[in-house]
């Protein structure tokens, strides 16, 4: 869609409400095209790079500027995004927008909210990583002792559960892995919720506010109105 294309309204998005979009990221190669045409000159020269999973990066980030573009009404190839010290995005130029982003294997889950700011992670259960070592080494004595006490064929789905809600806060507060958030944050009220996910995975979302509830959104009928 290029920007002279008619647009539809934008969507609506009330206070205390976050939207959470599940993207799938293979996709036929039309529907592909049609997310990857409003990237810009960095992220095509990323997409290059990415020799692997190159493509499924490409449909997120696609997947990404068309659902922030559907609630401002505007292009998706107009948008820029600026990152903080660990990486953290944001909209430059709508700056009350807030998201956040993950994506694991053929999957993808965003975030979006109106002034609320956010953190979203989605995790794999399927991982070959030693759950119980990670756990010990980065999650709270609760959380290891939940994974540790689940029976041993769930121990993954827990670690993964877990591992979503931790790494939800650290993107919530923009922090890189085993670095403390902000003490500034502490006295602020935040709540970690887990969300629906594909299965076979976890996912789940961070805010700075106790007054917030979840709308899930279809991807693919954003996709079917472009």
């Amino acid at each position: 869609m290029t920007p002279s294309t008619p647009r539809p309204p934008a969507i609506a998005l009330a206070a205390g409400v976050v939207d959470l979009w599940v993207v799938p990221l293979e996709i036929p190669l039309a529907e592909q095209r049609a997310l990857t045409e409003s990237l810009d000159d960095a992220e095509r020269s990323q997409w290059v790079r990415r020799h692997q999973d190159g493509d499924r990066w490409a449909v997120a980030r696609g997947a990404r500027r068309h659902v922030l573009a559907s609630y401002l009404g505007v292009s998706p190839a107009g948008l820029r995004f600026e990152r903080g010290p660990f990486g953290k995005p944001w909209l430059a130029d709508h700056d009350a927008l807030r998201f956040s982003a993950s994506a694991r294997g053929v999957w993808a889950v965003l975030a979006v909210s109106n002034g609320l700011e956010l953190g979203a992670d989605l995790e794999s259960e399927d991982t070959a990583t030693d759950p119980e070592q990670v756990a010990r080494e980065f999650l709270s004595p609760l959380e290891c002792s939940a994974i540790e006490t689940a029976p041993r064929s769930e121990r993954r789905r827990a670690f993964a559960r877990a591992w979503a809600r931790h790494e939800a806060v650290r993107k919530l507060h923009g922090t890189g892995l085993g670095e403390p958030p902000p003490s500034v944050f502490e006295a602020e009220p935040l709540l970690v919720r887990d969300v629906p996910a594909p299965e076979g995975h976890a996912a789940a979302v961070a805010a700075r506010d106790a007054g917030w509830h979840v709308r899930l959104r279809e991807f693919a009928e954003l996709l079917a109105a472009r």
